[in-house]
């Protein structure tokens, strides 16, 4: 502080600071090009997220990928017209926001269907294809011929029994009883299609005793549904050998013809 002349009193600025002008002309150091780089990078990445969600966006929202077609295939038993008409509620729905749990979900009260699965075909196409489930034994109804899987899911209906060639089991489940009746169907679904397709019944007074008839007369005796599979396998082998011809030249003593298969211990199998 200063004293003019007069007794007025000039302010000369802040004691021990510098000047406006002084503080001013400070230099800024520059930053380091490490930092410029990551700026540079965390700009451009949040650039790309944004470009990339409005994307997505638009592929999930747009009106373009909206399906307006459905194509359906594997099926057989199943009505295709039926399985279209339970999926009409997905036109017009953008692809990418379907699943196939969804599509499932709508026909699983189809009984032919089992499983489903799903396909994209831009722009417009939702293919789903059908795996049916799989006709193992027939029941009468009336005079009508039912097809059935091995969980007793009826499948389809036919007029004629020569439409219907699997075995006729003598019964449903509340003839059998439930565990008779899933004893039997559980066995014909472990057949496969090569034998099943020459049986023509299966029968059963207990879960133990499982019996199926040949188209030719004869019988099997299977047991219960343990071990299906290898009793299937050793009942194929027996078939076959039974089917066996003598080479040429090669003389076999005369046999009593096979009336029964039993298969009900496979590692002991006996025919008589």
């Amino acid at each position: 502080m200063e004293v003019a002349a007069g007794g007025t009193t000039v302010d000369e600025g802040p004691v021990g600071g510098g000047s406006a002008s002084a503080q001013d002309s400070v230099v800024k150091l520059p930053r380091p090009k490490r930092w410029r780089r990551r700026r540079n990078w965390l700009i451009g990445l949040g650039t790309a997220v944004v470009v990339i969600g409005g994307l997505i966006a638009a592929v999930i929202f747009t009106p373009i990928f909206a399906v307006k077609n459905i194509a359906v295939d594997g099926t057989k038993l199943a009505s295709e017209s039926t399985i279209l008409k339970e999926l009409d509620s997905l036109m017009q729905v953008p692809l990418p926001q379907i699943s196939t749990g969804e599509v499932y979900s709508l026909v699983s009260d189809v009984p032919q269907v089992r499983e489903v699965s799903i396909e994209a075909s831009p722009p417009s196409t939702l293919v789903v294809h059908i795996e049916e489930r799989v006709p193992v034994a027939v029941l009468k109804d009336g005079n009508d011929f039912k097809l059935i899987d091995e969980e007793g899911t009826r499948l389809a209906t036919v007029k004629d029994r020569v439409d219907a060639p699997y075995p006729l089991i003598d019964g449903d489940q509340e003839d059998l009883g439930e565990d008779i009746f899933r004893a039997t169907t559980a066995v014909l679904g472990a057949l496969p299609a090569d034998i099943l397709g020459k049986l023509e019944h299966a029968s059963a007074e207990s879960e133990d005793s499982v019996e199926l008839s040949l188209e030719n007369g004869k019988r099997v005796l299977w047991g219960n549904a343990e071990r299906s599979k290898l009793k299937a396998k050793v009942l194929g082998i027996l078939l076959e050998e039974t089917k066996a011809k003598p080479a040429e030249g090669e003389l076999l003593e005369p046999q009593q013809p096979i009336e029964v298969y039993d298969v009900s211990a496979p590692t002991r199998p006996v025919t008589r």
